[in-house]
């Protein structure tokens, strides 16, 4: 890693070089996905694994939103006011009561794991039994998780933000080393063993990086806990329970159903993952500051100038790009999947499960356009009860498609409670609260947008099926070729009617953009040795 010199970062080099490579991190996670669907399929083995992998993974979670909400600003407002050491004594309290924490659910899970899976799971005792070795490595992956995400987020306050993903990048990198070396003698139990291996590795190395970098020490200091933290804390503890509850409810109904319905819909979450930090991650975070530095100058009129902007561009690349992948969910899947052990059959599971998960990509875009202007405004209590009630549909959504209709709807059953749920946020709160924000406006070109990329996929769709292309070369080329057509139309739909301002102004961009990248490869190539 080379010499680390205890200096902060520049902030907005450091967003974008940990952006790009937390960009990386999600690809080499989902290159391990490939190579796990190759060796393994999707079997009830890989259910497991995924399932035990989402539970180690969802009460983390809860307190990593708690350190990023509550314990981070803290402990920076303790550095900034009081000391740096301090605040160190702060972070070393609560990360001790994170250690205990994780040792005592380990312990607690360890002594009863198949009892505890046969509670938390609808797996038959047969498969639990069957992979109970899975259950034995990823229970001490639990407190990794918990402990390293709190270092990372104290890194993260000390303005380091690159290197936590480049050991988040050799992680998926020993993970796929140690399943291709063990893969084919010791099954799914290989990847166990190498997620929990590489969390092992991450925890040394972030610890002695903790002490040696950041100047920790194991003299343990008390720090009293104010009661306004702990009400803040309460606060974010009720808030994300519900989102934990809403995800739980359909793990738990799911890891009943057929065997690779679980493994299926865990490579599609990877693949809208992976969509959703590109096109939502960054770019809504630069255009947040912009909508929080307006509020704040009170420039009303510019705020819902540039609202209704962003809006227009991002649905503009967005919408296209998601519907083609909905459309072509079967194509895509088989290209990436259909190999190796990934039948036919999981390459079709997988696709129902993507073909309405990827449409939720531009309703979370906007929501968190939505969530810059709350905290712009400081109403953050009137968010926290909308998330409730949209956590509480949805899961309500998800346990009446598993129980009394099918699971194939699973998807859509959510898309279904996010589009309520974004349309009613608009007209009942965001109307209310931001009434400089033309709302109708908004909604009807969100409504325009989507009646037109619709009308031309499934047209085009019709007109040219996909289904009888045969190899990976000609499915690429053929996707490909549907994609150019796709959004040809639907750009030229939008110029003659509805759109020519937004598309003028991204061709604009582009056709910028296009000399100054050619004049700086010419200066590069004539550059003196």
């Amino acid at each position: 890693m080379g010499r680390l010199t205890h200096k902060f970062e520049s902030t907005t080099k450091s967003v974008f070089f940990s952006t790009l490579f937390s960009l990386f991190a999600r690809l080499l996670s989902f290159v391990q996905a490939i190579i796990v669907s190759n060796y393994f399929g999707a079997t009830k083995s890989t259910d497991f694994l995924f399932f035990c992998i989402s539970i180690t993974i969802l009460l983390p979670g809860l307190f990593s939103n708690i350190n990023q909400a509550v314990i981070i600003p803290n402990a920076i407002k303790i550095r900034e006011k009081e000391s740096n050491d301090e605040s160190k004594s702060f972070i070393f309290n609560i990360y001790g009561f994170y250690i205990l924490i994780g040792i005592l659910v380990c312990v607690l899970v360890g002594a009863i794991p198949e009892q505890f899976m046969s509670i938390a799971s609808k797996f038959t005792p047969e498969d639990i039994h069957d992979n109970r070795l899975i259950i034995i490595l990823t229970i001490p992956t639990f407190f990794f998780i918990l402990t390293t995400s709190f270092i990372l987020n104290v890194f993260e306050s000390y303005k380091y933000f690159t290197f936590p993903m480049i050991l988040d990048m050799m992680k998926s990198v020993l993970t796929i080393v140690i399943i291709v070396f063990m893969g084919d003698k010791y099954g799914v139990v290989s990847m166990a063993a190498g997620i929990l291996a590489a969390h092992v590795i991450q925890f040394i190395i972030l610890n002695y990086l903790l002490f040696r970098l950041l100047g920790f020490s194991f003299k343990r200091k008390r720090y009293k806990i104010d009661k306004g933290l702990k009400k803040n804390i309460l606060f974010v503890v009720i808030s994300q329970v519900t989102n934990i509850m809403s995800q739980y409810v359909g793990m738990y109904l799911i890891s009943g159903l057929q065997e690779g319905v679980y493994t299926a819909l865990s490579y599609s979450e990877r693949i809208y993952n992976i969509l959703v930090l590109v096109l939502a991650g960054q770019v809504t975070t630069v255009l947040g500051i912009n909508i929080i530095e307006k509020y704040s100058k009170a420039e009303y009129e510019e705020l819902n100038v540039s609202y209704l902007k962003y809006i227009k561009v991002i649905l503009t690349i967005v919408m296209p790009l998601t519907f083609i992948m909905s459309f072509q969910a079967t194509t895509i899947i088989s290209i990436l999947f259909e190999r190796g052990n990934f039948t036919r059959e999981s390459v079709i599971m997988t696709s129902i499960f993507f073909r309405y998960i990827i449409l939720s990509v531009p309703l979370l875009v906007l929501d968190r356009l939505i969530v810059r202007l709350i905290i712009a405004k400081q109403i953050l209590h009137i968010s926290f009860v909308w998330n409730i009630v949209s956590k509480v549909l949805s899961a309500v959504a998800v346990f009446v498609i598993i129980n009394y209709m099918d699971f194939r709807y699973y998807g859509l059953g959510v898309l279904l409670v996010q589009l309520v749920y974004i349309i009613a946020i608009n007209l009942f709160m965001i109307k209310k609260q931001f009434a400089f924000i033309q709302v109708g406006k908004s909604l009807r070109y969100i409504g325009v947008n989507t009646l037109s990329c619709f009308a031309v996929c499934f047209v085009i769709s019709m007109l040219f099926p996909m289904e009888k292309v045969q190899g990976v070369l000609q499915k690429l080329v053929t996707l490909s070729l549907y994609s150019a057509v796709v959004v040809g139309i639907y750009l030229l739909i939008g110029f003659v009617t509805f759109n020519r301002e937004t598309i003028s102004q991204l061709i604009s961009y582009i056709g910028q953009l296009i000399p100054k990248f050619t004049r700086r490869r010419i200066e590069h190539v004539n550059k003196p040795l």
